[in-house]
């Protein structure tokens, strides 16, 4: 949904109170899907003084980071980096396979030209803010890209040292995609609801004989690597047609919270105080807890969009930087954490009050209009697959969710993966095209 139609709805809703000729060939198979451990110390990452980083296409903010192959669209790369000096800056690009292990390709194969470079007059110092920050900007690729795939932008500054990594996509628009999703309704289920992708590969243009295993599957949601899930296997083969049943289920958790510090002067969205300790605002958020049942509300499925209410210069260089503070009212059920494109897709942990019954975290954001989501953390903090929702939020079937499938094709003998197809199902407003 676009942003300023999200936001009309907010003002509305909240600041006033998602073969043989016809013959089927059909094979059974035994469908595997696992969710896998991407490295996301690899994938994502930033220094301590990087801040507010966002990657898009150009020519709209608050789409994902995939483009297609051959096209003349960009994607831009922003940042904030908290210091006083400008630099010049640098940045390079690597292809990896559909489980984010690096590809075995060269430079020269997946890039036609330089894959070094950045233009410096992309970057402007903050302006009347109590936080000084340099913000810089890149458009990305400045030479063609010559092969499809998953891929990181890793940006350097001017002595050779990383200063942050972000994954991105390039696709071809080779085969047809097909899906469907599937929720669970029924009262045994209620206490486990699951959102289930079933969904159908045309492939027409990729002749090959051993289509079980040459295309490979990927799904994720909103944005979060934590639920990376790869499908190995079709449950049916038709001629130009792979059909996955079930291919995966999700936990669809509940929509996401809100928090608005894009005035510094009048509460905004969920916030319930503003206060002023030099040098910093700090904005406290009113108190949350785990929900009594679903209610649905429009949300960014976890990202941020950057905006200040009460300046008249760019939000990208004069918005400012506050301390948020989020309560979350609970007994003590072991650790939790904030999730969202405001931690940088990794769990920030909160800490609890024995005596006030409630967990506590600050966090350090940019002026602008945030969603996120509380998760329990039931092992270790750096063991993705042990994020939940239920415990904290709650986990509906009729939750708004986006899903992105990436279909990856290896034709036997080589040694790297193409992305071949791509597509983003909604589960509220995207109509199921695969139907048996």
């Amino acid at each position: 949904m676009k942003v300023t139609i999200i936001c009309e709805y907010l003002r509305k809703n909240f600041f006033n109170s998602l073969r043989f000729s016809t013959l089927i060939i059909v094979i059974a198979l035994v469908q595997t899907f696992t969710f896998a451990q991407i490295p996301i110390s690899t994938i994502s990452k930033q220094r301590a003084s990087i801040h507010t980083v966002q990657l898009h296409p150009s020519s709209d903010i608050m789409a994902d980071p995939i483009i297609q192959l051959g096209s003349e669209e960009e994607l831009l790369l922003s940042f904030d980096e908290i210091e006083n000096n400008q630099r010049t800056l640098y940045y390079s690009i690597r292809h990896y396979n559909i489980d984010w292990t690096p590809s075995d390709l060269l430079e020269v194969e997946i890039i036609d030209g330089f894959n070094r470079i950045y233009d410096n007059d992309q970057s402007w110092a903050s302006f009347n803010t109590t936080t000084d920050y340099i913000h810089y900007s890149i458009n990305i690729p400045t030479s063609p890209i010559l092969h499809s795939g998953n891929y990181t932008v890793t940006v350097y500054d001017d002595e050779g040292d990383e200063l942050l990594t972000r994954p991105f996509l390039i696709y071809e628009p080779i085969i047809g995609i097909q899906s469907r999703i599937s929720r669970t309704s029924t009262v045994v289920a209620s206490s486990n609801p699951q959102q289930s992708l079933s969904i159908k590969i045309i492939h027409p243009q990729i002749h090959t004989s051993n289509a079980a295993s040459e295309f490979r599957i990927a799904i994720w949601q909103n944005l979060c690597h934590w639920t990376w899930t790869l499908v190995d296997s079709p449950t049916f083969i038709r001629q130009n047609e792979l059909v996955y049943d079930d291919a995966a289920s999700f936990s669809p958790g509940n929509e996401y919270h809100w928090a608005d510090n894009r005035s510094l002067k009048y509460n905004g969205l969920n916030v319930a105080g503003i206060e002023f300790h030099a040098p910093y605002y700090h904005i406290t958020l009113a108190p949350e807890s785990l929900p009594a049942g679903y209610y649905f509300h429009e949300d960014f499925n976890g990202r941020q969009y950057i905006e200040a209410r009460d300046i008249y210069n760019p939000a990208e260089y004069a918005a400012d930087y506050n301390f948020v503070h989020f309560i979350y009212l609970s007994k003590n059920i072991g650790d939790i954490a904030i999730y969202g494109e405001l931690t940088n897709y990794e769990p920030v942990t909160m800490q609890y009050n024995q005596a006030n019954n409630a967990y506590y975290a600050n966090i350090f954001l940019k002026q602008g209009l945030h969603s996120y989501s509380y998760v329990a953390l039931n092992g270790s903090k750096n063991d993705s697959t042990t994020l939940s929702f239920s415990d904290t939020d709650g986990s509906f079937a009729d939750t708004e969710n986006d899903y992105f499938i990436a279909v990856y094709y290896r034709e036997m003998g080589d040694t790297n993966d193409r992305l071949v197809g791509f597509k983003k199902h909604n589960s509220k407003t995207t109509i199921n095209d695969f139907i048996h």
